[in-house]
């Protein structure tokens, strides 16, 4: 029996599933996220094989199985960008049924199937995808300036104002108190001077540069969760 494979890959997080044609999930696999113009190819052809990997396994399948894989991937901006993550991908899973699109048009996808719509992603970054009723397709995420995009642009926007505050260069801000309470701290210094650390050790949690970064990442992770101004040690369980 053959099945279907989605992917979707953003700046945060990898996720790959496999359907079968009755729309049924049989598993699912998880990694951590990258884009490919800024993390490199390897790295994110790399988390895609770690996603596909566990899903394949969740499902209790083979990659020879997979019929079909649709791929959503951060970077597929430009038309060359296309093909070129689909060769990548053909030459990872060894077959030329791959279907590529941008992340923000599986997000798109999710919320409707009308032929004239549009979509706002704010994750990691942001991206913005519309689409006609002739079919045509656009993606709007190179024409955004980095300082606006996503939650990472607000989250600096945001500290910015409060440090600006602090120091009398601007007026004061609600956003202070708002996050002095979320960090449980008593003044702004004290998000300056207090920090959250992951850790993680090759070889024990890792062999290479990729897969360590990604391990120290889940740590840190851990120790924002616990509440802040810690360090963790990457454990698998």
């Amino acid at each position: 029996m053959k099945y279907c494979m989605g992917i979707d890959q953003g700046g945060t997080k990898t996720d790959a599933v496999i359907i079968d044609y009755d729309g049924n999930i049989l598993g699912r696999g998880l990694s951590g996220g990258a884009c490919y113009a800024y993390d490199g190819m390897e790295a994110a052809m790399g988390r895609i094989w770690e996603a596909c990997e566990a899903a394949v396994k969740s499902a209790g399948t083979g990659l020879e199985d997979i019929n079909v894989i649709a791929a959503c991937l951060t970077g597929a901006d430009w038309d060359f960008e296309y093909s070129l993550l689909k060769n990548e991908l053909e030459k990872l899973f060894n077959t030329e049924n791959i279907i590529v699109e941008n992340d923000c048009v599986a997000a798109l996808r999710s919320g409707t199937d009308a032929l004239q719509c549009g979509i706002i992603c704010m994750g990691t970054g942001g991206n913005i995808a519309l689409r006609n009723k002739g079919g045509g397709q656009f993606i709007y995420g190179y024409y955004l300036p980095h300082e606006y995009q996503g939650a990472s642009s607000l989250g600096n926007k945001a500290f910015n104002a409060v440090m600006e505050a602090y120091i009398g260069l601007t007026a004061p801000t609600s956003l202070t108190g708002r996050i002095l309470e979320y960090a449980n701290e008593n003044n702004p210094e004290e998000l300056l001077i207090k920090t959250s650390m992951g850790v993680s050790a090759a070889p024990k949690d890792a062999d290479n540069v990729r897969d360590l970064e990604f391990t120290a990442d889940m740590a840190l992770k851990k120790a924002k969760e616990k509440g802040r101004n810690r360090v963790e040690l990457y454990s698998s369980s």
